[in-house]
C-alpha cells in the first residue's frame, strides 16, 4: 500500500504457477485506505503483460461492475516499439513513478477506462505502425525526456505525515531526496536541516527548523495548497480507541466496549 503519499494505491507484480505460467501486474486502487475499516470504493485491474489484456473491477457504492480488454496506450505502444518487449524498461516505469506521484485518482481511473478502447480501435487500423510510432515520438518520450529533466513549470502531489515532527515535510525539499521532484535545490537549506539531525537542544532544533521551513517558503520550492482534516464520531461505550493525527490514523488493538 502506497502509505507515504496517502494515494490508496497497491501494485503487485505477478508471475507464478498460480497465474498458469502468465505475467503481469495486479493494480488495486481505494477511495480510502481499507485498513481503516470502513466503507470504500475500489477498482482491481489485473493486467496481463504476455498476452496485452487486462481484467477490470469496479466497486463503487455496493455496485459491482466487471470489463476486460486489451492493454494501456503506453504498454502497448512499446511492445510496437521494442524488439524483445520489457514491461520494466525505462519509459514504463519513469511514466508509472510519475502517474503513482502526480496524477489523480479520478485521472488515473479514466485512462483505466479509455486508453483499451483506443489500442483496440488502433490496432484495427492498417496504418498502426505509424500511429504507434507517432504516439512514441511526440507523447511517450517526449513526456520521458520532460520528467528526467524536471523539464515543467508545475506539478502537484500529495504527501500524508507519516510519523509526528516536521521533518516529515521539510525533508522532502533536501537536494539529495528521491522525493524532490522539481529538483529544487538550496545549500543553505540541506546545512540547516543537517544541523536539526544533531541538534540535542529542543529549543534551538525547533528554531532550525523554522529558518529551514522560511527557506522553502521564500523560494516558493512547495506551494501549500491544502491540509486535510478528519471528524471522528465515537460512540460513548466504545473505550481505548487510539486516534493518531498521524501515520496509520487509527489504533483498534486496544478497543474495548
Amino acid at each position: 500500500m502506497s502509505g507515504e503519499d496517502d494515494k490508496k494505491i497497491k501494485i503487485t507484480e505477478y508471475g507464478s504457477k498460480k497465474e498458469n505460467g502468465k505475467s503481469g501486474v495486479k493494480i488495486d486502487i481505494y477511495s480510502t485506505n481499507p485498513q481503516n475499516d470502513v466503507p470504500h470504493d475500489s477498482v482491481h485491474i489485473k493486467i496481463n503483460t504476455d498476452e496485452k489484456k487486462y481484467e477490470a473491477i469496479t466497486k463503487i457504492d455496493g455496485e459491482k461492475e466487471s470489463s476486460s480488454g486489451s492493454c494501456y496506450l503506453t504498454s502497448a505502444c512499446m511492445k510496437h516499439m521494442q524488439e524483445c518487449f520489457d514491461d520494466n524498461c525505462e519509459e514504463l516505469t519513469i511514466l508509472r513513478w510519475f502517474r503513482d506521484k502526480f496524477v489523480s485518482e479520478e485521472d488515473i481511473n479514466h485512462y483505466y477506462k479509455t486508453a483499451p478502447m483506443i489500442v483496440d480501435s488502433i490496432d484495427e487500423l492498417e496504418e498502426n505502425d505509424d500511429i504507434y510510432n507517432y504516439i512514441y515520438i511526440n507523447i511517450v518520450n517526449a513526456c520521458v525526456i520532460a520528467i528526467k529533466n524536471g523539464d515543467y513549470d508545475l506539478a502537484t502531489t500529495r504527501w500524508g505525515p507519516d510519523y509526528g515532527d516536521p521533518t516529515t515535510y521539510l525533508t522532502l525539499a533536501l537536494t539529495n531526496n528521491n522525493n524532490n521532484y522539481g529538483h529544487w535545490s538550496n545549500t543553505e537549506f540541506d546545512s540547516i536541516m543537517e544541523k536539526v539531525n544533531s541538534e540535542t537542544d529542543a529549543n534551538a532544533r525547533w528554531q532550525l527548523l523554522i529558518d529551514a521551513e522560511k527557506i522553502m517558503m521564500d523560494d516558493l520550492c512547495y506551494i501549500p495548497v491544502f491540509e486535510k482534516g478528519t471528524a471522528t464520531l465515537q460512540n460513548t461505550k466504545v473505550k481505548n480507541l487510539v486516534i493518531k493525527a498521524v501515520g496509520v490514523p487509527y489504533t483498534f488493538e486496544y478497543v474495548s466496549k
